[in-house]
């Protein structure tokens, strides 16, 4: 199921003038759902670096990633680049060669760092945030309101907050196990991953008490 999102209109206007796109927003609020919508309509490829063939290919020889990726579409829709080394100089290689990239990462602190400095006047960033209260609604199916029913969904929104897939599971216990293992991912993939930190024993302990 596509929840239309707040970003679209602005996605649409700039997708025509820059060849790099940066979708950066928390883990699971859709960036990966929201460039396939946009990607239906068009000849495209879609590549996850999670997969260590295709992260190899784009760090060994960006000319051979190029040929099996990039050529002969109209975008190319390249998946948490930040665990790519020398994303920065090898995106840059791309724009400055015409093609068109759509990138997404879970953070803009974390793309910066190696990537973003090398794509100054070739990217432009947009931030996908989890649901807002009217994506929420839109995601309930919800047209129609009461003032009761309202107050219900503004609850619901402030206490499980706005992911998609705690939005649409209807089970509590199963919200809850979904946000404690979002944050479980966060700090061990992105957090301690990114930075080198090696002692996250307080947060493995928050963790055990979350929700």
């Amino acid at each position: 199921m596509f929840v239309e999102r707040d970003i679209e209109k602005r996605f649409g206007k700039v997708a025509s003038a820059y060849n790099i796109i940066a979708l950066v927003g928390a883990r699971q609020a859709g960036k990966t759902t929201f460039l396939r919508e946009q990607t239906k309509r068009m000849n495209s490829s879609y590549v996850l670096f999670d997969d260590p063939d295709a992260r190899g290919l784009f760090e060994e020889d960006i000319k051979k990633f190029e040929k099996q990726y990039i050529e002969g579409f109209d975008v190319s829709v390249l998946d948490e680049v930040q665990y790519c080394k020398g994303a920065g100089t090898k995106l840059k290689y791309l724009a400055d060669t015409g093609k068109k990239a759509w990138i997404t990462a879970s953070s803009e602190m974390i793309l910066s760092k190696d990537i973003l400095s090398f794509l100054v006047g070739r990217v432009s960033i947009l931030k996908l945030y989890p649901f807002s209260l009217n994506e929420f609604l839109a995601a309930r199916k919800q047209k129609s309101l009461t003032p009761a029913i309202l107050k219900r969904a503004v609850w619901e929104h402030l206490i499980f907050g706005g992911y998609p897939k705690v939005v649409l599971t209807q089970d509590v216990e199963t919200k809850k196990i979904i946000l404690k293992d979002l944050y479980s991912t966060m700090i061990f993939k992105d957090i301690a991953g990114t930075f080198s930190i090696n002692d996250i024993g307080s947060c493995q302990y928050w963790n055990s008490s979350f929700l």
